[in-house]
């Protein structure tokens, strides 16, 4: 095997590992599931990107295995932006049933079409096999500005998160993971999108390796500062969160320290709205 295919089998058997770990740290947990789903769609990026940097790779195998490809390719963000979503604590937007068309349909309905047209991606000859060729068409660079806003996203809420949240563990594995999928995206692009389009560029897209940033800052973040593992305080949390009766805790002073989802929802506002605000205040206005 040369030397890039091996580097994208060693990536892939990275990526599939670390999404068992990650599944193993808390199975029923949606946040650990999204991220599981992240790593799985950039192992699927890999194993296609084996077969097509094969120098002596035939051009109809190519397009074969870029099937597989634009799976994991074109839909790692949407998965990315529901793992980021979960993990920063937005479980009422989570809970919206619209939420899901929103980020899938634009992916799905571009695999679609390169399936039964190809009109969105091509392939040209390179030194180490099949180098990428983005068409012009509008679609295209809806879906290309699609997946770089989602990441992007992701990012910045994680980020915004870490600023926010008094969980010193959380703040720093927020930043961790909003820092390196900020350079796991730029670098992604400037190989996989930019470089493309320069003449005479033969350097081959990485954008599925270097997936490894991403990954490495959230091996890190999980050894570290234990994100993404249960522990009896996460458990307690949980189970708090899930019940169906609602339940508010109050400071000595009469303010509210913190509410379950069924009493926000009694209450009609969100957790931010709802902390630090008095209990007095909160039923004079239920009274009015």
């Amino acid at each position: 095997m040369a030397a890039l295919p091996l580097l994208h089998f060693f990536c892939m058997l990275l990526y599939l590992a670390m999404s068992v770990y990650v599944v193993s740290r808390n199975s029923r947990a949606w946040v650990n599931r999204y991220c599981a789903l992240v790593l799985v769609s950039f192992a699927l990026w890999c194993l296609g990107k084996i077969v097509i940097h094969q120098p002596d790779c035939p051009v109809s195998m190519a397009h074969f295995f870029q099937n597989i490809v634009i799976v994991g390719a074109w839909g790692f963000s949407s998965f990315l932006l529901l793992f980021t979503l979960a993990f920063t604590g937005r479980d009422r937007l989570l809970s919206f049933p619209w939420l899901y068309p929103a980020v899938f349909l634009l992916p799905a309905a571009a695999i679609w079409v390169q399936w039964t047209q190809g009109k969105l991606l091509a392939y040209v000859p390179r030194t180490y096999g099949w180098g990428l060729a983005w068409q012009p068409t509008w679609l295209t660079r809806i879906l290309l500005a699609y997946i770089f806003i989602s990441a992007l996203l992701a990012a910045i809420l994680a980020l915004a998160y870490s600023w926010r949240t008094t969980d010193v563990f959380r703040r720093k594995g927020g930043a961790i993971i909003g820092v390196s999928i900020i350079l796991g995206l730029v670098l992604g692009f400037a190989t996989n999108i930019i470089g493309p389009s320069l003449v005479d560029f033969d350097l081959p897209d990485m954008g599925h390796n270097l997936g490894v940033f991403w990954t490495a800052g959230l091996v890190f973040a999980i050894s570290r500062y234990g994100l993404l593992t249960i522990n009896p305080a996460a458990a307690a949390d949980q189970i708090l969160e899930t019940m169906s009766d609602a339940l508010l805790l109050a400071d000595t002073e009469g303010r509210i320290v913190d509410i379950n989802r069924a009493g926000r929802d009694l209450c009609g506002y969100p957790l931010l709205a709802l902390k630090g605000r008095s209990l007095a205040t909160l039923i004079r206005d239920r009274d009015q």
